[in-house]
């Protein structure tokens, strides 16, 4: 990744790479190393970087399927609904958590009530798993997953609790393309890959929503390659303006 920074806290294990610095706007802690596997610098008490407030409600319109709180999966266009074992899925009431093992599931975009955790082999290097998650809870990834982004706007994963991004691809292969957004905390681990935006807004976790982390972390051998084209914040933009007569 380029600069590694967090509203909030941030530490580093494993020693993650990182282009130029790690940098905090409280405590910068652990182990973060530049590009010729010498220490990076890490500074908190930074200025704070602005990440806009995203509620996955708001881009649930978009989505084929509604992972609803009775355990039910919801064709959006049909508005049929049946039990979650019968999409592939699993629904835990207790804890209101959708379990996605394997990726045996129909690929589209998901509008989730409650938290959801992908664990085991979900898509190949050769063909991603097509999927976007919005959750009102927390996601968690783990296993061996190959995701690519389903939604219109490049969202791979929006939730609006906390987001923990693990994996071991194959050598070459890309673990995550899309953009990512924990409306709380992010932990990035694992030997991941990710092509795309991982963004972190630290703030409070929702009613519901399993709490991952109680601050930033980055370890491992987890890499991002930055992509500004996929997500959402770049998706409409004014390209010049001019000022009509009489108008």
């Amino acid at each position: 990744m380029r600069r590694c920074h967090a509203n909030g806290n941030i530490s580093g294990a494993g020693g993650p790479i990182v282009a130029t610095q790690a940098t905090a706007t409280g405590t910068a802690s652990g182990t973060f190393k530049l590009p010729d596997n010498t220490p990076a610098p890490k500074l908190g008490g930074q200025p704070e970087i602005g990440i806009p407030d995203l509620n996955p409600i708001d881009y649930c319109p978009g989505a084929e399927y509604r992972l609803l709180a009775t355990g039910n999966v919801q064709t959006v266009a049909t508005g049929v609904q049946v039990p979650a074992a019968a999409a592939g899925w699993t629904y835990n009431a207790g804890t209101l958590t959708w379990g996605l093992a394997g990726g045996g599931t129909a690929p589209g975009t998901y509008c989730a009530t409650g938290n959801v955790a992908i664990t085991g082999n979900s898509g190949s290097a050769a063909v991603p798993l097509r999927i976007s998650i919005l959750a009102t809870g927390s996601i968690s990834v783990a296993g061996t997953p190959y995701l690519v982004a389903d939604h219109d706007d490049g969202i791979l994963l929006l939730a609006a609790g906390d987001v923990s991004l693990a994996g071991n691809p194959a050598a070459g292969a890309t673990s995550y393309q899309g953009m990512v957004y924990a409306g709380a905390q992010c932990v990035a681990a694992g030997n991941a890959t990710m092509f795309g935006q991982l963004l972190c807004g630290n703030g409070s976790q929702p009613a519901g929503a399993t709490e991952l982390a109680a601050a930033h972390t980055v370890g491992g051998n987890f890499k991002i390659t930055f992509d500004c084209s996929a997500n959402v914040f770049n998706q409409r933009r004014v390209l010049y303006w001019y000022p009509r007569i009489g108008a």
